[in-house]
């Protein structure tokens, strides 16, 4: 099941001096959760992501939304995306509010959940693996992870 929230204001009370934690006063990133190795993970749902560069053996840290038609509005290069490079893992005490995002983006990610998911735990994995490695960890889907405050 497609479970998107925002997260409870507790929450960010919690994490406000975690600088690569999105977190907008006026208006609440929007998450997917998605339930993998054990923990509940929140992917924040952004509006104008930018692309990174492709790495050689680095997985994708951002799942785009090619079909929603917003993508073509940019002059940046900045398209809808969710972003596994700032997931955060929560309780159930963080999960706030549902939330809906736009209808073709929903059916986008409807039709692509599972591969989605399979991309989080491959991003996941891979940053498990590189965190402490000297030679990856200076890579900025490391370095500016939220998840190094959680794992």
């Amino acid at each position: 099941m497609i479970n998107i929230v925002v997260l409870t204001p507790a929450f960010y009370a919690k994490h406000v001096l975690d600088s690569e934690i999105l977190c907008k006063q006026q208006r609440p990133y929007l998450t997917l959760i998605i339930e993998a190795f054990g923990k509940k993970f929140a992917v924040p749902f952004r509006t104008n992501a930018h692309k990174p560069k492709k790495r050689k053996g680095v997985p994708q840290s951002v799942y785009f939304f090619g079909s929603s038609g917003r993508s073509e509005l940019s002059n940046e290069q900045k398209v809808p995306a969710l972003d596994f490079c700032k997931a955060v893992v929560i309780v159930d005490e963080d999960v706030g509010l549902p939330a809906s995002i736009d209808k073709r983006e929903f059916q986008e990610l409807n039709s692509n959940y599972t591969r989605i998911v399979e991309m989080f735990k491959r991003y996941y994995e891979f940053y498990i693996a590189s965190k402490d490695d000297a030679n990856l960890k200076d890579l900025p889907e490391i370095k500016y992870s939220a998840l190094q405050y959680f794992v």
